[in-house]
C-alpha cells in the first residue's frame, strides 16, 4: 500500500512535467465563436489552458486571385511556448488531393505614419474656370494598420496575436487548410475559394435594353441612372449594351453610393469594353471625381480623339495628374476592354483586351470634394468639358481590390468576354502538361478534372489549343478527368479547357504554356555577376531527338554572336563559350542578356531554335584617380636621374588599358596632368588583379624652365592589385642627354616590333641599377634613347609581353658615327654564313616562276591551325649595290589556304622571290627562289659594259705574238661579247667587223 502511495505522489509531481509535452494537449470546438480551445492533459482529463484560438475569417472565405491573405485567426497564449505553429496541410476542397503551396505567416500590427496638411487655393478666370492648387500647411501622425513577417518559433506567455495566412491564389482554387497548432490537429477549419465577386462592389451588364436605370448585378444595389436618355443596343458584347450618343449628351450617374470612392491606400480595379463609334473625339468612359471646381478625377477612363489611344488617370493630392496611355489602338466599331488597377501602395496600371499596357507611381489622392460616379461623362456636374461618350458601352465594373493578372485575361475570356454570376459553373483544374512544359514527343496528352459542385449537369468540355477550340467531348460526365491526346507541330502552344453545365455557364482557367522542340534544355552553367573584360565560361547542356544527325550553335551576348563549340554524345549536347565580357556602357553595373541560337539538321533540312535567354549583371572594372576610389594600384612620382631629387611639379600624359581576362576586351582611360606633384592611380573592384597596358609621356611641368628631355615610359601586359606600385620616372637634363636611335632585329636581321627596352643605369653610391627610361620599338624595330654618354654605365633588357628576349652586359654609350645608334640582336648569333634550313611542319606548299607569263605564284595549305600570316615577297636585285634593292611585291593572307602571286612582266633584272609563314608572331622562311629577265646586259648594267671593253683589251694582247691572231682574237672576242649581252654592238657592226678582219688577213698574207 506504501508503495502505491509513494506511486501516485511521484505521478502528481510529473503533472507540470507532463504538460511541457504536445502529445497529451486536447482541444474543444466552440461552434458560434469558432475558437479552438487546447489545453494539457493527465491521463485524459483536462487540466491547465495552453491557449485560444479564434478563427476570425469566414469558414468559407471568398478571395481573388493573386497573393491574398486566406484566413485570419486570433491567439491568445497562456504559457510561453516554443514552435506552437508547427504544420499545415492543404487539400483540394472537392476532389482531396493534396496540394503544394507557400503560406506566409504574418501578424496584424500598426505603424504611425506622418502626414502632410493641404490648404488649396483656387482663383476664377473671367469665364468662369478654376484653377486649384494645393499648398503643404503642416503634417499630422495617422495609425496605420500593416501585416509584417511573423516569426513563427516561440509565443510567449499573454501574448495576444492576430495572424494572417498569405499565398498566392490560383484561379478556381478551392482549397481546404487543415493546421496542427500547439500539438492539435484542427479539422473544424476552413477553406478558401477563388472567387471574382470578392469585393465586387458594382456590375451593370446593360442587359435591360430600355428605361433609364442600369441596374447593379450584384446585391449592393449600385444602380446607375441615366441622363438626356441613353440610348440601347441589342449588339453588347454579351447580350444588350448601352449605346450613347454624344450629340444628346447622354450618360449613366450613381450619386449616392461612396463604394465607387476609395480613399489612397485601399485598391480598386475599373473595367469595362468600350466599342466606339466616332474615335476623332475626346471621350470620358467612366470617372470618380473629387473636386467640385475643377475637372480632377479620382480615377477616370478616357478615349483620346487626337491620337486614338486610352488613358488611365488619376489625381494626386498636388493637383499633378498622374497618366498612364496605352499602346493599342481604338478602331470604329471594335470591341475594346478597358481595365484600370491601382495596388493599394503606389503603383497605377493599364490593361487593353487583357494584356499590360503601362504603369505609374502615385503617391497620394486629391480629395476635395467626392463628385458622383459617372459612365459616359466626366464626373463633375457642371464640367468645363463634359467629353460625353460616342459609342457603346457593356460589362462595366468596380472592384474594391486590385485584380491580378490571371483575372483580367479570365474577364477578357479570349475576347469573348464575362458577365456578373453567382453561379461560375463547372470547376476546371488542369492537370498536364504543367504550365511552361518543355519537349521533344510531339504527340501531347492533355488532362484536365472537371466538377460541377452545384448540381448542374456538364454538357461539354473543349480543349483550347492555341486560342481555337481544337476538340468538344459532350459526354456529360460530372467529376471527372477529361483526356485530349493531339499531335503538335515544334513550335510554342498554349492550352486551356472549356467546360459547360446546363445552365449556360462556361468556364476557362488559366491558360498554361508548353513547348515542343527538337532539343530540351536540361541546365545551362554561367557566372551571374562576372567582371566587365573577364573570360567567362558559358554552357548549355540539352538532349535532341533521335532524328537529329549534327547541332551547331552561337552565341548571342548582349546582341554580338560568338561561334560556340559543340559536342554530343549520343542524343545528349554540350555547347560552349568562353569569351571576354564587353564594356559596362553606363554606370557601375549593367544587366546582359544571352542565349543561345541553336541549328539542327537532320540530313535534308535545318531548324535553328533560340534557347531560353538568361542575364548577367556585369560590374564594370575602374582604374582612376584616387578620390571615389581609394585602393591605390600605382603612383608615379618625378626624379632627376643624375642627382635623384623630387621633380615636382611635373607632366603627366597617360593611356591606360586593363583588362582581366584574355584581352580581347580593354576597359581604356586617360589621365592629363600638366603641373602635378605626384599621380595616385586607384582600382575598383579591389579583391582582382589587373593586366594593363600603357603608353606615358612625361616632363617638366608647363610654364616652367625648359631644362629637360620629354621621355616615355610603357607598361605591357604588366599586373597590377591592391598592392600598391611606386614608379620612379627619370628625367635627364637636355644639356647633358645625347639621343640615340635604338634598333632591334632579330637573327635574320630584320625588324623586331612592339619590344620594350628597358634602359637601367647604374648608380656607384648606391650599388643599385634604376629604370631612367622604357623605349617601344615601333613598326621598324627602332625607338630613341637619350643618355649621359661615356661616363654613365649602362644595361638593357628587351623585353615583350614581360618575357626578357635579350639581357645585355654593363656597358657605356658613346656616340661614334652620327646618327648614333645601339643595335640589339634577339635570336641565336649568326655563327656560320650557311646553315640548313628548319623544314616547317603541317604545311603543304610550292613557290615557282612561270617564264612564258612571268608571274612568280605561291601556293600554300597550313593545316596547323596556328597560321598567323603567310607572306609572298619578291624584290628586283641590284648586283652592284644592295640598297638599291627594290621591292616589287609584299602579298600576304591570313587565310589557311590560297594563293598569292606577283607579277614582273613590266620590267627586267635578276629577281628574289621568297615565301614566309608566320605563327605565334614567329615569320619563318618557307621558300625562296631566284631568277632573271631579259639579257645579261640589262643585269649588269655599266659593269656589263666595262666587262666587255676590258675583254676587248686582253684580246689585243695577241698582236704581240702574230698580227693575223690578234685581228681574229679581238673579232672573235667583239662576237661572244654580242652575244653575251655585255654590250649590244648589233648584227651590222658584228658583220662590219668581221668582214674587216677577213680583207686584213688576206692582205696580210699576201
Amino acid at each position: 500500500m506504501k508503495k502505491l502511495f509513494v506511486l501516485m505522489f511521484v505521478m502528481i509531481l510529473l503533472v507540470g512535467t507532463v504538460s511541457a509535452f504536445e502529445f497529451d494537449n486536447v482541444k474543444r470546438y466552440d461552434e458560434d465563436t469558432k475558437t479552438i480551445t487546447v489545453r494539457n492533459s493527465f491521463l485524459g482529463i483536462p487540466t491547465t489552458k495552453v491557449a485560444d484560438i479564434r478563427l476570425d475569417s469566414p469558414l468559407n472565405n471568398f478571395v481573388g486571385a493573386g497573393y491574398q491573405k486566406v484566413a485570419e485567426f486570433t491567439i491568445t497564449n497562456f504559457d510561453d511556448y516554443t514552435d506552437p505553429l508547427k504544420q499545415l496541410e492543404l487539400y483540394h476542397a472537392i476532389s482531396g488531393d493534396s496540394i503544394q503551396r507557400t503560406i506566409d505567416y504574418k501578424y496584424r500590427t500598426t505603424e504611425t505614419i506622418r502626414v502632410n496638411d493641404y490648404k488649396r487655393n483656387c482663383r476664377t478666370d473671367i469665364n468662369g474656370t478654376s484653377y486649384c492648387t494645393s499648398e503643404i500647411i503642416g503634417s499630422h501622425q495617422e495609425t496605420k494598420t500593416v501585416w509584417k513577417d511573423l516569426d513563427r518559433s516561440v509565443l510567449s506567455k499573454d501574448e495576444v496575436i492576430t495572424i494572417g495566412l498569405f499565398t498566392d491564389v490560383q484561379i478556381g482554387d478551392r482549397v481546404e487548410w487543415i493546421p496542427t497548432y500547439y500539438g492539435v490537429e484542427i479539422r473544424e477549419w476552413a477553406i478558401w475559394t477563388q472567387s471574382l465577386n470578392t469585393e465586387l462592389k458594382g456590375y451593370w451588364n446593360f442587359n435591360e435594353g430600355t428605361g433609364t436605370v442600369a441596374a447593379d448585378d450584384t446585391e449592393n444595389g449600385n444602380d446607375l441612372n441615366g441622363t438626356n436618355t441613353p440610348g440601347w443596343t441589342t449588339n453588347g458584347l454579351i447580350s444588350n449594351a448601352t449605346n450613347l450618343t454624344r450629340v444628346n449628351d447622354e450618360y449613366w450617374t450613381n450619386i449616392s453610393s461612396s463604394d465607387f470612392y476609395p480613399p489612397f491606400g485601399q485598391a480598386f480595379t475599373v473595367n469595362l469594353w468600350y466599342k466606339p463609334t466616332n474615335v476623332s473625339e475626346f471621350q470620358t468612359l467612366m470617372a470618380k471625381g473629387s473636386s467640385p471646381s475643377a475637372d480632377f478625377s479620382r480615377y477616370i477612363l478616357r478615349a483620346r480623339g487626337d491620337t486614338q489611344l486610352i488613358q488611365f488617370r488619376m489625381v494626386d493630392i498636388t493637383s499633378t495628374e498622374q497618366a498612364i496611355t496605352s499602346t493599342t489602338l481604338m478602331t470604329s466599331g471594335n470591341w475594346l476592354m478597358i481595365t484600370g488597377v491601382y495596388d493599394g501602395g503606389t503603383n497605377m496600371s493599364l490593361w487593353i483586351n487583357g494584356t499590360f499596357e503601362g504603369e505609374q507611381s502615385i503617391t497620394s489622392f486629391l480629395d476635395v470634394g467626392e463628385q458622383p460616379f459617372r459612365i459616359g461623362r466626366v464626373s463633375r456636374p457642371s464640367p468645363t468639358t463634359p467629353n460625353p461618350v460616342d459609342g457603346a458601352i457593356d460589362e462595366a465594373s468596380f472592384w474594391n481590390r486590385s485584380l491580378s493578372q490571371n483575372e483580367i485575361v479570365q474577364v477578357f475570356n479570349l475576347g469573348f468576354g464575362i458577365t456578373h454570376t453567382t453561379n461560375f459553373g463547372p470547376d476546371v483544374t488542369l492537370n498536364s502538361p504543367i504550365d511552361n512544359f518543355n519537349t521533344t514527343n510531339t504527340t501531347i496528352e492533355f488532362n484536365a478534372s472537371v466538377v460541377d459542385i452545384t448540381g448542374n449537369d456538364i454538357v461539354n468540355v473543349s480543349l483550347v489549343l492555341d486560342g481555337i477550340v481544337n476538340e468538344t467531348n459532350s459526354s456529360g460526365i460530372n467529376n471527372s478527368d477529361y483526356f485530349f491526346t493531339k499531335i503538335v507541330s515544334f513550335d510554342t502552344h498554349n492550352w486551356s479547357y472549356e467546360a459547360c453545365n446546363n445552365e449556360s455557364r462556361c468556364f476557362i482557367p488559366t491558360v498554361r504554356n508548353f513547348e515542343v522542340s527538337t532539343f530540351i534544355e536540361n541546365n545551362i552553367t554561367f557566372n551571374a555577376t562576372p567582371r566587365e573584360t573577364s573570360s567567362q565560361f558559358f554552357e548549355i547542356n540539352i538532349s535532341t531527338i533521335p532524328a537529329i544527325l549534327s547541332v551547331s550553335a552561337s552565341l548571342n551576348y548582349n546582341g554580338t554572336q560568338f561561334v560556340s563549340d559543340t559536342s554530343c554524345v549520343g542524343l545528349d549536347c554540350s555547347i560552349t563559350n568562353t569569351i571576354d565580357i564587353p564594356l559596362v556602357t553606363e554606370g557601375q553595373f549593367e544587366d546582359k542578356s544571352f542565349f543561345w541560337e541553336i541549328s539542327v539538321f537532320d540530313g535534308t533540312s535545318s531548324v535553328s531554335v533560340n534557347s531560353s535567354t538568361s542575364e548577367q549583371n556585369v560590374t564594370r572594372i575602374n582604374l582612376e584617380e584616387c578620390g571615389v576610389f581609394t585602393t591605390q594600384a600605382l603612383n608615379f612620382t618625378a626624379f632627376d636621374e643624375q642627382n635623384l631629387t623630387r621633380i615636382d611639379p611635373f607632366l603627366f600624359n597617360g593611356n591606360f588599358d586593363q583588362w582581366i581576362g584574355g584581352g580581347t576586351v580593354k576597359r581604356q582611360s586617360n589621365f592629363t596632368n600638366s603641373s602635378i606633384d605626384e599621380v595616385t592611380l586607384c582600382i575598383s573592384p579591389d579583391d582582382e588583379n589587373y593586366f594593363i597596358d600603357a603608353t606615358i609621356e612625361y616632363d617638366e611641368a608647363e610654364n616652367t624652365t625648359d631644362i629637360y628631355t620629354l621621355r616615355n615610359y610603357y607598361f605591357q601586359n604588366d599586373t597590377i592589385n591592391s598592392t600598391s606600385q611606386d614608379v620612379q620616372l627619370f628625367l635627364l637634363r637636355s644639356s647633358s642627354a645625347t639621343s640615340f636611335i635604338l634598333k632591334v632585329q632579330d637573327d635574320s636581321l630584320l625588324p623586331v616590333p612592339g619590344v620594350l627596352i628597358e634602359i637601367n643605369r647604374f648608380y656607384p653610391g648606391t650599388n643599385e641599377f634604376r629604370v631612367v627610361q622604357i623605349a617601344k620599338a615601333d613598326d621598324l624595330g627602332k625607338s630613341v634613347g637619350f643618355f649621359e654618354t661615356e661616363i654613365v654605365d649602362y644595361k638593357f633588357f628587351i623585353t615583350r609581353n614581360n618575357s626578357i628576349l635579350l639581357e645585355t652586359g654593363l656597358q657605356k654609350v658613346i656616340p661614334e658615327t652620327s646618327p648614333f645608334t645601339l643595335t640589339f640582336n634577339i635570336g641565336e648569333p649568326l655563327g656560320e654564313p650557311w646553315k640548313t634550313q628548319d623544314v616547317i611542319t603541317n604545311l603543304l606548299s610550292n613557290l615557282t616562276f612561270n617564264e612564258s607569263s612571268l608571274i612568280v605564284t605561291y601556293v600554300y595549305i597550313d593545316t596547323s591551325n596556328d597560321l598567323g600570316l603567310a607572306r609572298l615577297f619578291v624584290i628586283r636585285e641590284s648586283l652592284t649595290n644592295a640598297s638599291a634593292n627594290i621591292i616589287l611585291c609584299n602579298e600576304n593572307s591570313t587565310l589557311s589556304s590560297a594563293t598569292l602571286t606577283c607579277n614582273v612582266s613590266t620590267t627586267t633584272g635578276f629577281y628574289t622571290a621568297s615565301s614566309f609563314i608566320t605563327r605565334f608572331d614567329i615569320e619563318e622562311l618557307d621558300l625562296q627562289i631566284t631568277f632573271s629577265i631579259e639579257t645579261l646586259s640589262n643585269i649588269v648594267g655599266l659593269l656589263g659594259l666595262f666587262f666587255g671593253w676590258f675583254l676587248i683589251l686582253i684580246a689585243s694582247f695577241m698582236f704581240r705574238f702574230n698580227v693575223v691572231a690578234g685581228i681574229w682574237s679581238i673579232t672573235s672576242t667583239v662576237f661572244l661579247i654580242n652575244l653575251m649581252g655585255f654590250i649590244s654592238f648589233g648584227s651590222v657592226f658584228v658583220t662590219a667587223v668581221v668582214g674587216t678582219a677577213i680583207i686584213l688577213t688576206w692582205i696580210m698574207e699576201r
